[in-house]
């Protein structure tokens, strides 16, 4: 059994470093705008991810990828590319 990692967990280091490394914009829970960019299309769906990452390119997606599998972070993704 493998057990998943939360963001609110992790050292706030580990985070900044990510960070460091990344050109988008990450979106934690204490951000302002966080409750509306959480949000998806379909009301029934209510999710809380504990971090909110959008990349810019293709060498933000796989920092962000590998981030969440060196951390055993559970993650997923979603392409909007009308934003």
């Amino acid at each position: 059994m493998i057990i998943k990692t939360l963001i609110k967990d992790l050292d706030p280091t580990v985070i900044e470093k990510f960070a460091s490394q990344f050109r988008g914009t990450i979106i934690l829970p204490a951000h302002k705008e966080y409750n509306g960019i959480r949000k998806v299309f379909n009301a029934m769906i209510d999710k809380h991810p504990g971090m909110i990452v959008r990349c810019v390119d293709v060498a933000d997606v796989m920092h962000a990828v590998n981030f969440g599998r060196s951390f055993l972070v559970l993650h997923s993704t979603r392409h909007l590319s009308c934003q």
